[in-house]
C-alpha cells in the first residue's frame, strides 16, 4: 500500500515539474516571438498562433516548441495529447497541425534551409 500511495504521489510531482517546465518553454517562445497567442476554450480545440519568430526556427524547434504548448495544455501529464493546428499570426491560416501527439507542418511553412 505503502508503494502504491508513493507511486501516485511521485507521479503528481512530476508532473507538476514538467508543467513548470513546459510553462517556462511557452513562456520563452512568448517573450521571443515564437508564440503570438494561445487560448482555450472547451469544447472547442486550442488557439495557438505563431509569431514571426517561429518561422526562423530549424524543423526540430518548430517540434519542440510545438511540443511544449501541448504540454503546458496538458498540465505536463506525459502521454496526453490534444489536438490543435498552428496558425500564422499574420493570416491566421494554418501552418501545422498537431495531432495524435505528431506535428506535421504545411508544405509551405518548411523553407529551404530547414
Amino acid at each position: 500500500m505503502g508503494m502504491l500511495v508513493c507511486n501516485l504521489a511521485c507521479a503528481d510531482i512530476l508532473s507538476e515539474r514538467r508543467l513548470d517546465a513546459c510553462r517556462d518553454k511557452v513562456t520563452q517562445a512568448q517573450k521571443a516571438g515564437v508564440l503570438y497567442g494561445l487560448e482555450w476554450k472547451l469544447p472547442n480545440e486550442p488557439t495557438v498562433v505563431a509569431g514571426p519568430g517561429y518561422f526562423s526556427l530549424p524543423i526540430d524547434e518548430k517540434e519542440r516548441f510545438v511540443d511544449a504548448v501541448n504540454c503546458y495544455l496538458m498540465g505536463g501529464d506525459a502521454g496526453k495529447c490534444v489536438n490543435f493546428d498552428v496558425l500564422d499570426w499574420k493570416n491566421s491560416k494554418p501552418i501545422g497541425r498537431f495531432s495524435f501527439c505528431l506535428y506535421r507542418m504545411n508544405r509551405a511553412t518548411v523553407g529551404p534551409d530547414n
